[in-house]
């Protein structure tokens, strides 16, 4: 679904013996979503999804994962089959998860400590730092760019964009990116640099620069901890002042939108959509009562899909013993008075259904949501089910998503307003009559920090010690 984004080194996309125009406009997605050629650098995952089942306008049969998942984008379900229906899946990770266990081949990648990369950090004045790798990587282990570089080598695509060194060495494009990011060193230099001197200060650079001082990082585009850049032309590609848009200014009127977008450039574009979506606009939910009385009987409240908790970052670390023992299962909020209406207690597993489909979460009795609106966590799974899917289906509320309703112009499935219906699980409409998501053998998920596979994962991770 990406062309290598900004992990090459100026090859593939805009290289036009690589990837030339004509190839990038059958990528997966433009047809529906025109405005993403402007935008983006890459397919937009559900129209590949689709893509897959329907060969629609040609087939994808096969691909690589590097550490990614399918949960977080429409409907889990049908991204699920697809994933499994292709012919030949590549899936480069840490772990056995839902995705990697549907793959022909998984192959191990690099941990963080095994990997050399610059850390930029966020904020406006910034700092840049390294990652410096300090342990070597184990058997057959690549560093994800070095997988990258191997593959387009072996279709014969220059990864960079020096036609003299098309696949460069890690040590090479270590040298490459230390440079983009506006040092002069090498990467050997910048790690001495690193470790003597520590992070660098990104606006104490830019000043250096702006004074003259040859050690600045300006003439690499190195602009952080300045304000009104708009005004220094350091917004725009061409060094001009204003922001980068076609009139280089700030567009109410959005003059890309209108170029790109007309009842013949996209099926889910009509006339009466032409001037509300060059102007900055509000719009009813499709699936809100005002929108969709008619579903409000029998799915009486609305579900956000994406509540956020400290624990877990979307999919991540549901296999790691210390978050499972503060986080063992997902909760969903309720607002006391919708509890007592359904007759839900605190603690109880609840089944949330709609026309979609249902999955069970834990009833958190809170205060501070609305009445009629519930907040599901989203993208769970449980590594403690011995089956390929690791029983994503159980609990996981993009299930309940409907995928055909997205925007227009990202593209994305809208993560708010589903209607649901909410009701207490128990042991006569439950699976092996048992309230708690089972997987398909009948094995129950952890779902309490006292559960003793936790302290047997723990042994994995500490080598056989308490």
């Amino acid at each position: 679904m990406n062309f290598g984004g900004n992990v090459t080194m100026g090859g593939g996309r805009e290289n036009t013996s690589g990837f030339g125009e004509d190839v990038i406009a059958k990528t997966a997605g433009y047809q529906d979503f025109p405005v993403m050629h402007w935008w983006q650098y890459w397919a937009d995952a559900n129209a590949c999804y689709e893509q897959i089942q329907t060969s629609d306008p040609y087939p994808i049969r096969g691909g690589i994962a590097q550490s990614g998942d399918f949960m977080n984008m429409a409907n889990s379900l049908y991204n699920y089959e697809s994933m499994r229906s292709l012919d030949f899946f590549v899936v480069s990770d840490f772990w056995h998860t839902p995705l990697a266990d549907v793959a022909d081949i998984i192959v191990p990648c690099a941990h963080w400590l095994e990997a050399n990369a610059t850390r930029p950090s966020q904020g406006s004045s910034g700092g840049m730092g390294l990652n410096v790798q300090c342990v070597e990587r184990p058997g057959e282990v690549k560093y994800d760019v070095v997988f990258n570089i191997e593959l387009f080598k072996a279709m014969g695509v220059p990864f960079s964009a020096d036609p003299e060194n098309p696949w460069p060495t890690e040590e090479e494009y270590c040298d490459w990116f230390v440079q983009a990011s506006g040092m002069k060193w090498t990467w050997a230099e910048v790690v001495k640099q690193f470790q003597e001197n520590g992070w660098w200060d990104c606006k104490e650079m830019t000043m250096k620069s702006l004074a003259g001082d040859p050690d600045g990082w300006l003439e690499y585009g190195g602009t952080w901890g300045l304000y009104r850049r708009y005004e220094l032309g350091m917004l725009r590609p061409d060094g001009l002042p204003g922001f980068q848009t076609p009139t280089g200014k700030m567009e109410l009127w959005n003059t890309t939108m209108e170029t790109f977008y007309s009842p013949e450039s996209s099926r889910y574009y009509s006339d009466d959509d032409a001037t509300r979506d060059i102007l900055p606009d509000w719009r009813t939910p499709p699936l809100s009562f005002s929108a969709a009385p008619e579903l409000e009987g029998e799915y009486p409240l609305i579900c956000n899909t994406g509540r956020r908790i400290p624990v877990y970052f979307h999919s991540e670390h549901r296999q790691l013993p210390w978050c499972r023992e503060q986080w063992p299962c997902p909760r969903v909020e309720i607002h006391p008075e919708d509890a007592e209406k359904y007759g839900i207690e605190q603690g109880d597993w609840v089944w949330i259904e709609n026309e979609n489909g249902k999955i069970r979460q834990v009833a958190d009795i809170y205060a501070g949501i609305e009445p009629g609106v519930i907040n599901c966590e989203h993208q769970w799974w449980y590594p403690e089910l011995p089956q390929a899917d690791h029983g994503f289906q159980l609990s996981g509320v993009n299930c309940l998503v409907t995928r055909e309703l997205r925007d227009r112009h990202c593209a994305a499935t809208y993560l708010r307003a589903y209607p649901v219906k909410i009701y207490k699980a128990t042991p006569e409409n439950s699976p092996f009559g048992n309230p708690v998501p089972c997987g398909n053998d009948g094995t129950e998920i952890i779902h309490d920090a006292s559960d003793p596979r936790l302290k047997e994962w723990a042994k994995l991770v500490y080598g056989g010690e308490e």
